[in-house]
Order: structure tokens, then C-alpha cells, then sequence
């Protein structure tokens, strides 16, 4: 029980480091420390729904988002592999609930996963989307698309 807990000096910053470590790909959800018994935090468990909401539901313009992308490219150049680069031609966001952007790519098999990864953490660091996943899409170039075996990549983050 919580109410119990409580009572020790730091348990809550100690409980709340396990719960972040047993939880490390949920970084973006938010941890409440909640207690009927003793009447504390349960208007923050309103007021942080209410913000993860607004948070799932939350757009990007397309001239943001690429922005975004440009400044994440300039810091970290995208991989290469078999001699190519990735090229991230644009990125938009093409739905909210939860928020899923798309990234046209030349080449789908390009995108490695820590690159992905990379590219959530950035678009998480400048706009949180606080207690909700992201889904990221890599579509490729025309040509990629014509030829065998080419997929559109949809990868997501957390559950839904």
C-alpha cells in the first residue's frame, strides 16, 4: 500500500526511479503518486489526463516538423549503409490519437532503428506528447516503391 510507503524519508523518489527502470520504454508516461486514504494527488490524476489528451491530439504544421528534421539531421547525419545514405526528403504529421508522422525516405531499408529512435527523441525533446506513443512512418521514394520486395515501414512506439 502507498499510504504506507509514503512514510519513508525518499520512497517516492526511490520508487519512482524503480518504476522508471522497469518502464524505460515508457519514458514519455507520467508517474502519479496517489492516495484516497490521505486526499493526496487525486486532482493531479485530473488535470494529468486532461493534459495527455491535449497531448494526443496535439498537430505539427509540416513547416515545424521539417524544421525539426533539419535541425536533428545537422546534429546527426543518418546512417549509410551498402553505400548509401539515408535521405529524409520531408516528414508531416499525418494523424493525431495517437500522433503518427510520416517521413518520405529514398530508401525504406536505409532506417535503422536507433536512427528511428533518434528521430522520436527529438520530436519528443522539443514537443513532449506527454503520456501518449508516437508512431513514426518511413515511406520510400517512387523508385523504391516499384521495386520487388519494397514495403512502406510503419513502425510504433509504446501501446495504444
Amino acid at each position: 500500500k502507498w499510504d504506507l510507503a509514503a512514510k519513508e524519508p525518499g520512497a517516492e523518489a526511490e520508487f519512482r526511479q524503480v518504476v522508471q527502470a522497469t518502464l524505460k520504454f515508457l519514458p514519455y508516461v507520467p508517474i502519479l503518486f496517489v492516495s484516497a486514504l490521505r486526499r493526496k494527488g487525486i486532482t493531479q490524476v485530473v488535470d494529468t489526463a486532461l493534459r495527455v489528451r491535449e497531448a494526443r491530439f496535439q498537430r505539427l504544421s509540416t513547416g515545424e516538423l521539417n524544421q525539426l528534421v533539419r535541425d536533428a539531421v545537422a546534429a546527426h547525419a543518418p546512417p549509410s549503409k551498402w553505400g548509401q545514405r539515408l535521405r529524409i526528403y520531408y516528414a508531416t504529421q499525418a494523424r493525431v490519437d495517437p500522433p503518427t508522422f510520416v517521413f518520405f525516405v529514398n530508401d525504406t531499408r536505409l532506417v535503422h532503428f536507433s536512427y528511428e529512435r533518434y528521430l522520436e527523441n527529438q520530436i519528443r525533446q522539443r514537443y513532449p506528447f506527454e503520456g501518449t506513443p508516437i508512431r513514426l512512418e518511413f515511406r520510400g521514394h517512387a523508385a523504391e516503391t516499384h521495386r520487388k520486395g519494397a514495403k512502406t515501414t510503419r513502425r510504433g512506439t509504446g501501446v495504444d
